[in-house]
């Protein structure tokens, strides 16, 4: 698929502070540190939504109601989405942690588990993020 005035500069920004958010997130998993690891997941979010903005609203899947409820900051579904996606970052914390946890002591188990958690955090952060389920 081909987008046309895709901001290049925007979604690249956006994608190097992915890869940012991602490491100390990875990380900081294999040390069981939650505060790092949790921040690096608001990182990662960030740059998702900046490289996300970069696409032109007409050629991407964003409820384009979001977009002016951010000047509304006062906004019940405003605060709704953000809670989304802070209990999106909180699970995928957890979860991620669960799962270095798994890898350092090897038990299928909690890799299970980790891996349910994971896909929750999915769902919370891209409903929080894109106004929809899919």
């Amino acid at each position: 698929m081909e987008y046309r005035n895709t901001d290049n500069m925007r979604v690249f920004i956006g994608s190097l502070i992915v890869a940012m958010g991602m490491s100390v997130a990875g990380i900081s998993a294999f040390n069981s540190n939650f505060s790092p690891t949790f921040l690096g997941f608001l990182v990662f979010f960030s740059g998702y939504i900046i490289s996300q903005r970069g696409i032109p609203l007409n050629q991407r899947t964003v409820d384009k109601q979001f977009l002016n409820a951010i000047f509304a900051i006062f906004s019940i579904k405003l605060f709704l989405r953000f809670m989304f996606i802070l209990a999106g970052g909180l699970l995928a914390t957890w979860g991620v942690i669960l799962f270095a946890d798994a890898v350092i002591n090897p038990d299928s188990v909690i890799a299970i588990v980790a891996g349910v958690i994971c896909v929750l955090s999915y769902i919370f952060t891209h409903i929080g993020i894109n106004g929809t389920l899919l």
